[in-house]
């Protein structure tokens, strides 16, 4: 049963899977570092097409790609928000769910984290081997800022440049929206060389202690103008067949996992994973077995907890692995985490996102948004 009252809502339903894809991810490298130090199976599933079912970069770089699309559609049906409701939404709607999320990660670090538990990995413990501070927890609360790498929440990383980009994203808008398609994303893939190549020069220095900061920034523009592109030429976009885009996503991703690397200043990976989304966006919007099933109120729901589910995630695993050390194996508390991730991203929902959007649409009520498509109704539902 399709959901009536949200002609998007495939789209909701692919930021609901992109996020599982996350967890997927995570509950892997809690116990292995990597895919390649795990059992040979685990290798074996790594490597093959499968990898893209648990590759999270890729779901972040969907999440990417689906704000830039949704949050150009009023600049694109000319009817762009105001500058000051916008980024009271989007700070409403982003920054107080982040805040309670990061709060709560504190609070477990303080009060239930006394040492690695035995089953997981050193990838997984050294989220929390820096010591708790009011200037630690201060420094990424502001997520404008280049946050240290252990971070007490490790979602944090995208949410950084998720809040960044939408400061400038309306200043970008105002000077592109009414270019062509192609012209918006040909923008988008110059700020990824551009970025890339300083990235590259950066990190060839020996003396280099700086870890890219804005420079990242620059370069993730990238999925977002492609999303905004998608978002110009979103009528022919949708009469793709869907079999094709999808296939095309699943290669794309499938063979940038492959990849060893990418010639010095060309952002290969990253192109290949913007394409690999942009494809399957496309999927998603072309009429077929694929869309049907993103609109089906179980996805739906998935896609509509999904930024809940990625804040609280690894919390939660971390809680489970350090309570239950010691009394199950981990793949008995791998299974707790996974009962409970659903259940704990509905609660985060319905009592912080929901009353968050609610605050925002409060603030913003008497600032006169401009008729056509409203900001929140796109943005509402972000990732990450």
């Amino acid at each position: 049963m399709e959901p009536a009252n949200d002609r998007l809502s495939e789209l909701d339903g692919l930021r609901g899977l992109a996020a599982v894809v996350v967890v997927a991810q995570h509950l892997v490298h809690a116990r292995y570092n990597t895919e390649s130090v795990g059992p040979p199976w685990l290798n074996s599933y790594a490597t093959s097409w499968l990898g893209i079912f648990s590759d999270g970069r890729a779901a972040v770089i969907v999440f990417f790609v689906l704000s830039g699309f949704v949050l150009s559609l009023p600049w694109m049906n000319g009817r762009p928000p105001a500058y000051r409701p916008y980024l009271v939404k989007r700070v409403c709607r982003i920054w107080i769910p982040f805040v309670i999320a990061l709060t709560v990660a504190t609070l477990l670090k303080i009060g239930l984290y006394h040492g690695p538990p035995r089953h997981l990995s050193c990838y997984m413990t050294s989220i929390f081997t820096d010591p708790a501070s009011f200037r630690s927890f201060a420094t990424q609360a502001l997520l404008v800022v280049v946050m240290s790498e252990q971070q007490y929440n490790p979602v944090s990383w995208s949410l950084v440049y998720e809040m960044q980009i939408s400061l400038i994203f309306p200043i970008l808008m105002m000077g592109i929206a009414r270019r062509s398609a192609w012209t918006i994303a040909g923008v988008g893939l110059a700020l990824a060389s551009l970025g890339t190549i300083g990235l590259a020069k950066l990190m060839s220095r020996p003396d280099c202690q700086w870890t890219g900061g804005y420079l990242w920034t620059v370069t993730y523009l990238c999925p977002f103008l492609i999303g905004a592109a998608m978002a110009k030429g979103r009528a022919w976009i949708a009469r793709c067949p869907w079999w094709l885009s999808l296939a095309i996503g699943a290669a794309c991703i499938d063979y940038r996992i492959d990849l060893p690397s990418s010639p010095r200043g060309v952002p290969l990976h990253l192109i290949l994973e913007v394409t690999g989304a942009a494809a399957l966006i496309a999927s998603a919007l072309a009429d077929g077995p694929f869309r049907r099933l993103l609109r089906s109120r179980p996805v739906d729901q998935i896609g509509r907890w999904s930024y809940s589910l990625y804040l609280y995630h690894v919390l939660l695993m971390l809680a489970v692995m350090t309570i239950g050390d010691g009394w199950l194996p981990f793949w008995g508390l791998a299974m707790i985490v996974v009962t409970l991730c659903l259940p704990l991203a509905w609660a985060g929902y319905e009592c912080i996102e929901v009353p968050a959007i609610q605050l925002g649409k409060w603030l913003t009520r008497n600032r006169g948004e401009p008729a056509g498509i409203p900001i929140d109704r796109f943005s509402n539902e972000i990732p990450r």
